[in-house]
């Protein structure tokens, strides 16, 4: 504190801070940090909404308050990264990674695995900065850096490369939507939707621009996926003054003559500067009639009986969620893990995301993207992804949890087989019916079932009884 105090005195020109994320002083002018002393976390809150923000902790602090580090979501490298070092440069530790890759049989799947991370790791940007553009009280924020950190064990957090180069998981002109000196934002009470529902979101512009804006035209819309527009409209003309969060007004709408299950987008746009901004529902129909097929079997235990009617030809779906050693399974979760996996070892989570193959007639009835977006957070929770390594190799996950680089595990949180003569379907989330009142789990359940008794249901890769034991239940 002294020594603020002292140099203060000499150059008084200047605002000071004691340190980063350490200690603050009385003489300290800010702080940049991830958690004020008395106050706590000022950064990383996750929710299933964007109605929220930062101000009751900002609000506390004596002195204006940076965020530090945000964000740092790993991303699975690209294999061809290696070339690129050259002369005294050798990416020794890549190289051995590829090895890991290659010996569980991920190698080849490189391309899926890093543009599903990258995908939900731009996801979990966007959401993280825009939390602290709708915090009025927020100082601004910092990021590490945009390209990944080659030291401590290789903490690949950027969308750049380790030679600035774009990793191609986000471009510079959809990171500007969010991340810039105007932009448009929403809070919105919920991501998952039923159709008898009205959609409600409130708008709002956060505005550092060069210059006020007055009689602001903002305009907003509603697209499909095919992104077609279903509803547009504009709001009364607003005046957005300098260094503002402008609350601009509320929106209700029916949601009755929508497509379900859909996923939809809100767009709002600033006519004046072209600032726009998106972000995505997914709306379900209100009630689903259980499937009742007599051939197919929802079974929550590999056990005899479940065994039996394989081998007699029948059907199953394996609710595995409870299923398998922990030595055969990891947790699924939606969300990356921290950093790097060897520098902060014994996380929780070992996987970055989830790669789903969304062309699969499995989902059907269940319309996602190829990565792990936010219909599948809840679905994630306490879910478990089967350590496939050992498995044949024409088994392909239909959902793969992304199993870190640093370890790059074969990860099966959904997958089909031959099993004698039947056909068994093993599904490492939770789908039981404590949880049908979520929406996203209802129409997955319904999706699954309606695949299995229809005749698309064919999987190629065959597993014997006694493999699937090992991988089940570790005998």
């Amino acid at each position: 504190g002294e020594w603020i105090r002292s140099a203060k005195e000499k150059d008084p020109r200047r605002l000071y801070a004691a340190s980063t994320a350490r200690q603050v002083t009385p003489f300290c002018d800010y702080s940049a940090t991830h958690s004020y002393p008395g106050v706590g976390m000022v950064r990383q809150r996750l929710e299933d909404h964007s109605d929220w923000d930062y101000e009751e902790q900002y609000g506390q602090t004596p002195v204006p308050v940076i965020a530090h580090e945000i964000g740092q979501w790993p991303v699975y490298p690209r294999w061809d990264e290696i070339q690129k070092y050259r002369g005294v440069l050798e990416a020794r530790n890549l190289v051995e990674l590829r090895k890991t890759a290659a010996y569980h049989g991920t190698e080849k799947d490189n391309i899926d695995l890093q543009r599903a991370s990258g995908a939900v790791s731009r996801l979990l940007y966007k959401d993280e900065i825009e939390s602290f553009l709708r915090t009025p009280g927020c100082a601004g924020f910092q990021l590490l850096s945009m390209q990944d950190y080659s030291g401590q064990g290789e903490a690949l957090v950027g969308w750049l490369d380790s030679f600035y180069e774009a990793k191609g998981t986000v471009r510079p002109d959809a990171f500007r939507r969010f991340c810039s000196s105007t932009v448009p934002l929403i809070r919105l009470p919920k991501y998952i939707w039923t159709q008898d529902e009205p959609l409600i979101f409130k708008a709002l512009v956060h505005h550092f621009g060069q210059r006020p804006l007055t009689k602001t035209r903002i305009s907003w819309k509603i697209t499909d996926d095919s992104n077609r527009t279903i509803q547009e409209g504009e709001f009364k003309p607003a005046n957005l003054p300098l260094g503002s969060l402008t609350e601009i007004d509320a929106l209700t709408l029916s949601m009755k003559d929508w497509k379900v299950p859909g996923r939809y987008t809100i767009h709002l746009r600033l006519q004046e500067t072209g600032s726009e901004n998106s972000w995505g529902i997914w709306v379900y129909p209100e009630t689903l009639q259980e499937l009742h097929d007599r051939d197919v079997l929802v079974s929550s235990a590999w056990d005899k009986k479940t065994q039996d009617i394989l081998l007699n030809g029948g059907r199953v779906l394996l609710l595995a969620h409870e299923e398998g050693p922990e030595n055969h399974t990891k947790y699924a979760a939606w969300r990356p893990l921290y950093w790097s996996a060897s520098f902060f070892p014994n996380q929780r989570m070992e996987t970055l995301g989830l790669f789903i193959r969304s062309g699969h007639p499995a989902f059907a009835a269940f319309p996602t993207d190829y990565f792990g977006d936010r219909q599948w957070k809840r679905i994630c929770e306490e879910a478990k992804g089967f350590i496939c390594d050992d498995l044949p190799a024409d088994l392909i996950p239909i959902v793969q949890p992304v199993s870190d680089f640093h370890f790059s595990h074969r990860l099966a949180a959904l997958f089909e087989c031959r099993v004698g003569e039947g056909k068994l379907l093993v599904c490492g989330f939770n789908l039981s019916g404590e949880r049908k009142n979520l929406p996203e789990i209802n129409q997955l359940r319904h999706s699954l079932l309606s695949y299995m008794a229809g005749k698309t249901f064919s999987p190629a890769a065959v597993v014997s009884i006694d493999h699937l034991t090992r991988l089940l239940a570790g005998r």
